[in-house]
């Protein structure tokens, strides 16, 4: 925005206090914003590259301020398009933009952070009588921007300068007359209007004044409709009252009555209560006889409670005492009966020793008998045990014998496994060789298969490499001869544009001679 400095010195504003600038993009004019000797310069900038390139530029610059975001009407996350051109990227899609730039085309889409103006902290540091500056460059949101911004925040800036174009160049964007008819209604009036007419520039510049007079007729306004509003509100009120007196003489009057009743309400209540006192009197003294009489019952009624328990620790006294003998007797009768009980099985003992002598007896002479002939067997067992031990012996030595043979085929037999187990090695090992070399064979084999399966594989990248290269010059050639046709194109415009700043500069001194010329100015 480069002619708004020109604009600006028109109206001799050598110092503004504060400068927004919303899409500041490279922010090329911040030599020139630094002339106004500002106290500060907020830039502000959605684009991460652009906005990372403001912060390296800007390093060390005491009164410049970088934020990082992109202004809307609503907070939160928002998808900002990036173009080859940089300064063409929006939150909205370039539709008839196209035209005008055929080239124009959308490089990345990227997630940025969304604020509205009541969010940017550094607004709410502006003071209403110092001289502020907003710079917006927002490629077809500005109504959006404006519009959903408070007015006293947006009448905290004295200017507005504004990029915009006369036709709608963005999806579900705007053009100047909306941005004016919307900065009309915060009070603001263009000062400024370019008057291009080069077909081959869509956007132009425009600068608005916030007009005093006109926020103070709206102020006064307002408050003629608020003290209208509260004279209204005081005649309502005041008819309200008087309903509200009527109705409360009505009820005052009710309430008188109801006293009335409530009086004779009350006498008769005396005269009943007279009644029930003297019902009271005399059942206190019903209450009184009662009383002496329920003493005299109360006095009998202890002396016989008392009478009674000597009765009963009397009769206790005796049932403990028959009790007592009652348990002697039973001790008694228990003795007689385990002394009658023991003298039975004395009884019974004596004539089972009789009948146990008897058959031991007996038994006796059975042992006798059975000892005889255990004794005869006795030595005839003997004998044979004699002749078997003979016998053990001969087989004993014939055992030891086969011993010493089974020892001699042991040895023979463990000589012929060891044999064996020394030949089944070998024959393992030889295997394990043989095994080895026929693995070494496979894998030589494979390596080889696997080197041409590589090669080959080499081979058609090479060719396909040689291919892409080929095409890439071929592209690059292409690409060089469109951007040398761009150069020549961007060569014509530069020249029709300096034709038009000729022009523009030619009629601006035109319309400062003509506005120094009115008297009021």
């Amino acid at each position: 925005m480069q002619k708004i400095f020109t604009y600006l010195n028109t109206f001799n504003i050598n110092k503004i206090s504060n400068i927004i600038h919303l899409g500041a993009g490279e922010c090329k004019e911040l030599s020139k914003l630094q002339q106004f000797n500002s106290k500060s310069i907020v830039l502000i900038e959605a684009n991460p590259a652009l906005a990372a390139k403001l912060r390296i530029n800007t390093e060390g610059v005491d009164n410049v301020v970088v934020v990082e975001a992109v202004v809307t009407k609503k907070p939160g996350n928002t998808t900002f398009w990036i173009t080859n051109d940089p300064n063409e990227s929006s939150t909205l899609r370039p539709v008839n933009l196209l035209k005008w730039y055929p080239n124009l085309k959308t490089v990345q889409e990227v997630t940025v952070s969304g604020k509205t103006m009541e969010q940017i902290e550094e607004i709410h540091h502006l003071n209403f009588n110092e001289n502020n500056l907003l710079m917006i460059e927002t490629q077809g949101s500005e109504v959006d921007i404006i519009s959903s911004t408070d007015a006293k925040v947006m009448q905290r800036f004295s200017w507005i300068a504004v990029r915009t174009s006369r036709d709608v160049l963005y999806e579900g964007g705007a053009n100047q007359k909306g941005v004016e008819v919307v900065l009309s209604e915060f009070g603001f009036t263009p000062v400024v209007i370019e008057a291009n007419t080069n077909d081959e520039v869509p956007f132009q510049e425009y600068l608005y004044k916030r007009n005093d007079k006109f926020l103070k007729i709206v102020e006064l306004q307002k408050q003629l409709d608020s003290v209208q509003k509260e004279n209204s509100s005081k005649s309502q009120s005041i008819e309200n009252q008087a309903v509200l007196i009527n109705k409360l003489q009505n009820q005052n009057q009710q309430v008188i009555e109801d006293r009335n009743k409530q009086i004779q309400n009350l006498k008769n209540l005396n005269i009943h209560f007279e009644e029930l006192s003297q019902k009271h009197r005399q059942l206190e003294q019903e209450l009184a006889e009662l009383k002496n009489l329920s003493d005299t019952l109360t006095n009998e009624k202890n002396a016989l409670f008392q009478a009674r328990e000597e009765q009963t620790k009397l009769a206790g006294e005796r049932q403990v005492q028959i009790q007592q003998m009652t348990k002697k007797l039973d001790e008694k009768d228990q003795k007689i009966r385990n002394q009658q009980s023991w003298l039975e099985a004395f009884k019974n003992e004596k004539a089972s020793l009789l009948h146990t002598n008897e058959e031991q007896a007996k038994l006796t002479d059975e042992r006798n008998t059975q000892i005889q002939q255990l004794t005869e067997e006795k030595d005839h067992q003997s004998q044979l045990a004699k002749n078997g031990e003979i016998q053990v012996q001969q087989l004993t030595k014939a055992m030891n014998e086969l011993s010493l043979l089974a020892e001699e085929r042991e040895v023979q037999i463990q000589q012929l496994t060891r044999e064996k187990n020394e030949q089944s090695k070998l024959a393992i090992d030889r295997g394990a060789e043989i095994q080895k070399l026929t693995n070494q064979r496979n894998d030589h084999t494979s390596h080889i298969e696997e080197l041409q399966k590589r090669i080959e594989t080499l081979r058609q990248e090479k060719d396909k490499l040689i291919q892409e290269k080929n095409a890439s010059i071929q592209e690059s050639n292409e690409k060089i001869f469109k951007l040398e046709n761009a150069l020549l194109e961007t060569k014509h415009r530069q020249k029709l544009l300096d034709q038009e700043i000729i022009k523009a500069e030619a009629q601006i001194d035109l319309v400062t001679d003509i506005l120094l010329r009115e008297p009021e100015l």
